[in-house]
């Protein structure tokens, strides 16, 4: 969901164990479930202003975000994976993320 240099999301990583994806720039999170549920579920879900830890979070599940600017978009949880297997503590979040433009 990200346009020019903002970012509505963010990937944090606190240590080694605690993990996050953490809204930005007033987006709103919810997690709806292990299927997706578009746009009309999206819009009519309990949207929250906080962090999801990854470590209850549970690959495969969709969350639906909202912008301040009323954008709404849905993304699962795909994986977490080191991409370098030389380095195991730097992980890569993977998403895929669809956006429905209004």
């Amino acid at each position: 969901m990200a346009r020019g240099t903002s970012e509505d999301i963010w990937f944090e990583a606190v240590d080694s164990r605690t993990r996050y994806i953490t809204p930005k720039a007033g987006v709103l999170l919810a997690i709806v479930g292990d299927k997706p549920v578009g746009y009309d579920g999206c819009s009519s879900a309990s949207f929250v202003a906080r962090n999801i830890s990854l470590e209850t979070l549970k690959k495969g599940a969709f969350i639906c975000a909202k912008t301040t600017q009323g954008r709404i978009a849905e993304f699962s949880y795909d994986d977490l994976y080191a991409r370098n297997p030389a380095n195991p503590d730097v992980l890569t979040l993977a998403i895929t993320c669809k956006v429905w433009e209004y």
